[in-house]
């Protein structure tokens, strides 16, 4: 039961991080193309996003 929970609660870290990565890759990706407002502002949402549920993943695991 504890390897089975350990394993849930990575891949449930490296979901967040990987939503995390996506939207830095859109971020970049439109300030390099200088490309319209819109998509940085969606890369920007999922930067929050992934952000948000890495901390709230976080917070869950430290209180046990």
């Amino acid at each position: 039961r504890f390897l089975l929970w350990e394993t849930e609660t990575a891949v449930a870290y490296l979901i967040s991080l990987g939503i995390f990565a996506c939207g830095i890759w859109i971020v970049a990706g439109t300030i390099a193309a200088g490309s319209g407002l819109a998509w940085a502002i969606a890369g920007l949402a999922t930067v929050a996003i992934g952000a948000f549920s890495f901390f709230q993943l976080f917070a869950h695991a430290s209180n046990g």
